[in-house]
């Protein structure tokens, strides 16, 4: 669970402000903390285990916080931020998704120009604009992106220039006074404009340039993998929805070659999207960082009924 420095009523609310800014919070707001069924499971199969092993059962702390969170009037309510990983993830998988459909050689009512695709458009550009500024926010109360690498850069052992040029870059994205340094503080600052006059205050109705889009998600999802990397050291990267999620119930819509197509685009713009998240933005060194991954293979090997060895590889 989240600790706050002071004792949390509901009118009052939780706040980033008055968090406690430990390692353990910092780990939460990334990664989050798990879905009711989640949860559920995992304290099944630890009463599983201890009544398997009796007296051999190590598991009791961790039992005892699954019980505790479970019992939180806070968690159970729903009251508790979103993690980083689910904002980022859920407008990645959109942002991928709506871009994947669209096919150019193929004429289908989901890839076409009409109603439902413009329906399904509006929904994408909200779901994209609004998840993604969210990790911009400011405020000293917002669990954003920007206050947990605030907090955060300090301890990092990674270049000082892509360190420095981050929060730069986090600060001018927000002062609209500041002209962009380069051609990616032009482009994050269009998002955050666009947000606010065409998202938010509706003070202006041009459609929105996916370009600006896809170099703010290079940024983030560099971001987020340094944070990640830090705080999680030894996970794998997070894996995306297969495709066999993304697109059940399209063998019904689509022919076979117009749903591998669509498999094969978002494949593309998955790669696209993520070929920077192991660059030094300054430098453009590469290193070990990867947040997403499109897939993970598991190799298990069992010998005499016993699991000996695992091998993981993510794609």
């Amino acid at each position: 669970m989240l600790e706050f420095e002071t004792e949390i009523n509901e009118k009052e609310g939780f706040s980033f402000n008055n968090m406690k800014k430990t390692e353990s919070n910092f780990r939460l707001l990334l990664a989050g903390l798990p879905p009711k069924d989640e949860l559920d499971r995992l304290i099944e199969n630890q009463e599983w285990l201890k009544s398997t092993l009796n007296e051999s059962y190590e598991n009791q702390d961790r039992l005892d916080n699954y019980n505790n969170l479970k019992n939180n009037q806070w968690y159970s309510s729903g009251l508790l931020p979103k993690a980083m990983r689910e904002i980022l993830q859920e407008a990645l998988e959109t942002f991928i998704f709506w871009h994947s459909i669209h096919i150019d050689d193929h004429d289908y009512v989901i890839t076409n120009k009409n109603f439902l695709n413009s329906i399904l458009g509006v929904g994408v550009t909200h779901v994209v604009f609004s998840q993604l500024s969210k990790l911009f926010d400011k405020g000293s109360y917002d669990f954003s992106l920007r206050n947990i690498w605030s907090n955060s850069c300090d301890k990092l052992k990674i270049c000082e220039k892509e360190k420095n040029y981050i929060t730069k870059l986090f600060k001018d994205v927000k002062n609209y006074n500041a002209e962009p340094s380069d051609n990616l503080t032009r482009d994050i600052k269009g998002f955050v404009y666009y947000r606010n006059k065409a998202i938010a205050h509706n003070s202006i109705s041009r459609e929105s340039e996916w370009q600006i889009v896809k170099s703010t998600f290079r940024f983030i999802l560099r971001v987020y993998g340094l944070l990640d990397k830090h705080y999680f050291p030894s996970t794998t990267p997070t894996i995306i929805l297969p495709e066999e999620s993304v697109y059940a119930g399209f063998d019904k819509l689509l022919p076979p070659d117009c749903i591998k197509s669509i498999k094969d685009k978002r494949r593309d713009l998955f790669d696209e999207l993520l070929v920077e998240s192991n660059l030094n933005m300054v430098t453009k060194e590469k290193d070990d960082i990867r947040p997403f991954s499109y897939e993970i293979r598991v190799t298990a090997t069992i010998v005499n009924n016993l699991l000996v060895d695992i091998d993981s590889e993510d794609k």
